[in-house]
Order: structure tokens, then sequence, then C-alpha cells
């Protein structure tokens, strides 16, 4: 009788624990969805991203760019061929936020990942910004 009452107990458990999860979920929403409302008004433009390859494009050690939006986060992923000093490097990286629209700066953090082919002591740099912040933190 006693293994009958812990299997029955155990399952009423169950039951009552999936029914909270549920009801919880339900009223209350995913995190994910509440912090991403409105993000349909926000949308990283063809010409941004353009426009910001172009003010890396001056660096002949330029190898890769790419530019996009995930979630609430402007990513950029900058590889040179070589080691380019990290002063120019800031420079470049703030001059390429004057290329995203006021409206987007102030809705997305942007973090920028700038790496090099070759071993360097000096790289892989990180930057962010934060939608509320004017230049970026390395």
């Amino acid at each position: 009788m006693k293994t009958k009452t812990k299997i029955i107990f155990g399952v009423v458990g169950l039951v009552i624990i999936l029914l909270i999860v549920l009801v919880s979920i339900s009223l209350f929403g995913s995190i994910e969805n509440s912090r991403t409302d409105g993000i349909e008004d926000y949308k990283l433009t063809k010409e941004e991203i353009a426009d910001s390859k172009k003010v890396f494009e001056e660096l002949d050690e330029l190898k890769k760019f790419d530019m996009y939006a995930n979630n609430k986060t402007i990513k950029v992923d900058v590889i040179l061929e070589k080691e380019v000093s990290s002063d120019n490097i800031k420079k470049l990286s703030n001059e390429m936020l004057g290329k995203i629209s006021g409206k987007n700066k102030l809705f997305y953090d942007v973090e920028i990942f700038i790496d090099t082919k070759e071993e360097s002591e000096s790289y892989p740099l990180i930057g962010h910004k934060h939608k509320s912040s004017e230049e970026f933190v390395w």
C-alpha cells in the first residue's frame, strides 16, 4: 500500500508542476518575446551595411567584413590579413557607427569583433557599444 501511495503522490506532483509551468508561460510569455518587442520597426538596411563596410575597405589589410542584426545586437566581424594599429581600428570602428541610422543606434547594442589571419598579441579586439552610449568600449 505504501508503494502505491508514493506512486500516486509522485504522479499528482508532476502533473501539478507541469500545470504551474504551462500557466506561467501562458500568463507571462517568453522573456525573449518581450525583449524584442518592436524589433520589426528597426531593420538594419543594406545601405547601412554597405556604408559600414566602405569605412573598413580603406584598409588594404581587410580580408572579410560581415554585419548583421541578431535580436537587439548588431554584430560586426572584421578579419584582417595582418595587424593594423589598434588606434586606427578603433577610429574606423567609431566612424562606422556614423553609418548606422540614429534610430537603430538607439535601439541596438553594437558588438564588433576584429581579428587577423596571423597570430598576434594585439588581436583579437572586441568592442561593445550599448544603445545608450556614443562609442565603443574596448
